[in-house]
């Protein structure tokens, strides 16, 4: 489910459509990195997009961004025009490549959001969040 309550969500401000690859390989080395191995790829609905757009899937790591480049060369999906959650299969957090260019974490862990902190700041990245009961 896409709308999991999570404690604590994070942001960067919009970026370029064209960075957005960059990114997505950031978001599968963070996974590869915490031993994820098979994640669950949620489509959001865009009206003016093709008529087969992408369909959730359970993947593996490895396939992510073959599935992702797939959808795109068939016009199911643009990055930066419809929401894409990469959820890793335990729910323990997520991510979303968002429909207005920026990105999302989302986690009930604080060490995971202080790790996506880092990474997102050495990116260059402005990093807005919300603490559940908090200034965040």
């Amino acid at each position: 489910m896409v709308n999991k309550h999570y404690q604590f969500s994070i942001n960067t401000e919009i970026l370029k459509i064209d960075s957005l690859p960059v990114e997505l390989n950031r978001i599968v080395n963070f996974l590869k990195q915490n031993q994820v191995s098979q994640i669950m790829l949620i489509h959001g609905w865009v009206p003016d997009l093709e008529e087969e757009q992408g369909q959730d899937s359970l993947i593996h790591i490895d396939s992510l961004r073959k599935t992702i480049d797939d959808e795109i060369l068939k016009g199911q999906i643009e990055l930066g025009r419809v929401d894409l959650w990469i959820r890793n299969d335990e729910k323990e957090y997520q991510f979303q490549i968002c429909n207005d260019a920026d990105l999302h974490f989302y986690a009930n862990e604080a060490h995971l959001i202080s790790t996506i902190v880092e990474i997102w700041k050495k990116a260059g990245h402005q990093i807005y969040g919300f603490v559940e009961g908090g200034d965040g």
